[in-house]
């Protein structure tokens, strides 16, 4: 007996080389463009996330934006914001970091690797949020993350400034209150919304950094959708 085996064919898929041909200047523009309407006070301290994912430049995208902290007159700080990874511990977050080449000495400024957070309230979806003391006690909270589509489910929010703040930001708190919730193929069930609705003095004085991966690894503009349109019958990310 013989099976007839089908014919195949060589596909090439080629997407788009976008990139950022000046990593650390575009960092230090969009800084200075989130930071222009924050009405921060000379020598006000800003935390600046940095967290466990893969992102292409991100020790040069880091510290770009940290010398122009710098240069506004501002005070800032590197705060891991991974929820539990690195052990769930201040020194494990801190030797993730080290991976990535983030250390005071590299990036110049101190790194505040402490597990406290803040309990802020229970949302709407009776989710607890929480916030990283650190960064809670700082004068603004500036959010460096990639922004792309999450691995398991499929939702309005998944992978990027929400988890950043939710899970990053949240500690190992946060990603046990956000982590368990089942969520169907459809992106139902217990979202992360709940972390939108903190106390308005701090939100609105947080700023936001997008970094988009594209393929290749490679660093795409700010705000760029990650694959071109969104598929029929998925939304498109609220926050880009």
């Amino acid at each position: 007996m013989t099976t007839a085996i089908p014919e195949f064919a060589p596909v090439r898929m080629d997407f788009p080389r976008v990139r950022v041909a000046d990593v650390a200047a575009a960092a230090a523009s969009a800084t200075a463009e989130v930071l222009a309407a924050a009405g921060l006070r000379p020598g006000a301290s800003v935390a600046i996330t940095a967290g466990s994912r893969g992102i292409a430049e991100i020790g040069v995208i880091t510290r770009a934006v940290i010398d122009r902290v710098r240069m506004l007159g501002l005070s800032p700080f590197v705060v891991p914001a991974m929820g539990s990874h690195g052990g769930a511990t201040s020194e494990g977050q801190r030797a993730v970091l080290a991976r990535y080449g983030i250390t005071e000495d590299t990036m110049g400024c101190p790194i505040r690797s402490h597990m406290d957070v803040v309990p802020l309230g229970t949302g709407d979806q009776g989710v607890e949020a929480f916030m990283a003391r650190a960064a809670w006690d700082a004068d603004a909270v500036l959010i460096l993350n990639r922004v792309k589509p999450h691995t398991d489910f499929l939702g309005t929010r998944e992978s990027g400034l929400t988890k950043m703040l939710a899970i990053g930001l949240g500690k190992l708190e946060g990603a046990q209150a956000c982590e368990p919730h089942p969520r169907d193929r459809k992106g139902r069930g217990r979202d992360r919304d709940h972390r939108e609705r903190l106390p308005r003095g701090r939100e609105d004085r947080r700023g936001r950094e997008h970094r988009v991966p594209r393929p290749r690894s490679r660093t795409a503009p700010r705000g760029a959708p990650p694959h071109g349109p969104a598929p029929a019958g998925r939304d498109r990310r609220p926050d880009l």
